[in-house]
């Protein structure tokens, strides 16, 4: 999971560089399965972290950051100069569910991301699925073990894929009454 934004009077061009060549760029990396890309916009209340965001699934965390160091720069994968600030996580699934042949498809609504400090109870997922037919399919996720310890983390990632035209704020109030709202952020990658 990558947020980022663009260099300060220059979001705009990163962001069509950024969701459209980047992303069909890392589509193409060995080891990478899927790759979405959105305007990131908080749910919360609290600032967003970014302006945009980046979910690249792979089954080798490690050997897809080997793959970026190696590729970063060149024909394979080109730079931007107009990149401002950049936060990344390495997130390893602890658990998904989804309705009837959803899982492994691309996501074509949004995507809410629930970031907690605390742990998830797996349990919450199929609930997740009962109580809100605008969610297609969910994911637990931690941070992974080869992730850098970058100051303050949540622990915790919630990944709900929502159908087109669902209501994340609906959604958002629901889960933080499953999760609670303390050390809790929700953000929407929406393309």
């Amino acid at each position: 999971m990558v947020f980022v934004d663009g260099k300060p009077g220059h979001e705009e061009d990163y962001a069509r560089w950024f969701l459209g060549g980047h992303l069909a760029d890392m589509r193409q990396l060995p080891g990478v399965t899927q790759a979405f890309s959105g305007h990131l916009t908080s749910l919360d209340g609290a600032a967003s972290p970014a302006g945009l965001c980046a979910l690249y699934d792979t089954p080798d965390g490690g050997s897809l950051l080997k793959t970026i160091a190696a590729s970063k720069g060149t024909a394979a994968l080109p730079e931007s100069d107009l990149q401002g600030a950049m936060v990344w996580r390495v997130l390893e699934t602890v658990g998904a569910v989804s309705t009837e042949g959803v899982g492994d498809a691309q996501p074509e609504g949004p995507v809410l991301i629930c970031m907690c400090s605390d742990e998830i109870d797996g349990s919450l997922l199929p609930v997740l699925l009962d109580e809100h037919s605008d969610v297609k399919a969910a994911r637990h996720m931690r941070i992974s073990p080869i992730q850098p310890s970058r100051g303050r983390e949540y622990s915790d990632f919630l990944l709900l894929d929502l159908e087109p035209g669902s209501d994340p704020a609906d959604i958002t109030s629901k889960l933080m009454s499953h999760v609670g709202s303390d050390a809790t952020r929700c953000l929407l990658v929406s393309t």
